[in-house]
C-alpha cells in the first residue's frame, strides 16, 4: 500500500521530537520491526547487479533494489554505517513526490564542510544549510559526525536546502543523536536543549519540560 510523502516525514518528526521532549537518547522514525527510518527522496541511480542503489547522494545496499527504478521515490529503513553506506532492510516505494516542493529526509555522515558558503557533504550529496543560520548562526556541522536533515531538494541529483538538522557534532544544536533537531517552514520544529522544542507552520509541534507537548495545525 502506498503512503504520501508528506505524511511519512511529519511521522518521522514527531518520534524525533517525541525523543527530544523526553530527555532520552534514542533513534529517528522506526517500523514495526524496529528498522530506523533513514532516507525519503528520490531514487537517482540503480545497479540491480550490484544490489545499490542511490537515493538522495547515499548508497543503498539491498537486493530489493532491482525493483526499483530512477525517478522512484522511496522511504529506506536500516542501519547507517560508519562509512556513510546504508544497510536497507526495508525500502517502500512512495507516492506525490514533488521535487522541490515535497519535503524529504536525509541521514547519512559528514564528509566536508565548507563554512563560507553554508554548505556540507553528506555521502555523495552537497547540502546547503545557510536557512539554519539565521535561527543559530553557531550551527556547524563536523566532519565525520552523523547527521540527520529536513529540507528540499529542487532538482534530482542537485543541491540539498535543509530546513531541519539533527545529529551528534553539530556545533550549535542541543542534543545527541536525534535528541536535538531544529528547522523552519511547513515541516520545521526547532529545539532548546533535549527537554524543550517548538516549531512554527503548519505541522509544528512545541513543548516545554520533560511531559510537555503540544501541537497546533494538522499533525
Amino acid at each position: 500500500m502506498k503512503k504520501h510523502f508528506g505524511g511519512a516525514l511529519v511521522a518521522a518528526i514527531a518520534v524525533i521530537a517525541s525523543v527530544a521532549s523526553a530527555g532520552t537518547p534514542g533513534r529517528g522514525a522506526q517500523d514495526s520491526k524496529g528498522s530506523e527510518l533513514l532516507l525519503i527522496g528520490p531514487v537517482e541511480h540503480v545497479d540491480a547487479r550490484q544490489g545499490v542503489a542511490i537515493v538522495l547522494g547515499q548508497r543503498v545496499h539491498s537486493p530489493s533494489v532491482k525493483r526499483l527504478q530512477t525517478g522512484d521515490a522511496v522511504q529506506v529503513f536500516g542501519t547507517l554505517q560508519a562509512d556513510g553506506q546504508i544497510i536497507a532492510s526495508r525500502i517502500d516505494r512512495e507516492s506525490g513526490y514533488v521535487a522541490g516542493a515535497t519535503p524529504v529526509l536525509l541521514t547519512g555522515i559528514v564528509t566536508a564542510v565548507d563554512t563560507s558558503i553554508g554548505q556540507v557533504q553528506v555521502g555523495n550529496l552537497a547540502v546547503d544549510y545557510t536557512a539554519l543560520l539565521a535561527g543559530d548562526p553557531a550551527v556547524r556541522p563536523e566532519v565525520g559526525s552523523r547527521i540527520q536533515l529536513t529540507g528540499v531538494q529542487p532538482i534530482v541529483g542537485g543541491l540539498f536546502l535543509a530546513e531541519g538538522i539533527s545529529g551528534s557534532g553539530v556545533q550549535g544544536i542541543s542534543g545527541s543523536g536525534v535528541q536535538g533537531i531544529s528547522g523552519s517552514g511547513i515541516q520545521g520544529i526547532s529545539g532548546s536543549g533535549v527537554q524543550g522544542i517548538s516549531g512554527s507552520g503548519i505541522q509544528g509541534i512545541s513543548g516545554s519540560g520533560v511531559q510537555g507537548i503540544s501541537g497546533s495545525g494538522a499533525y
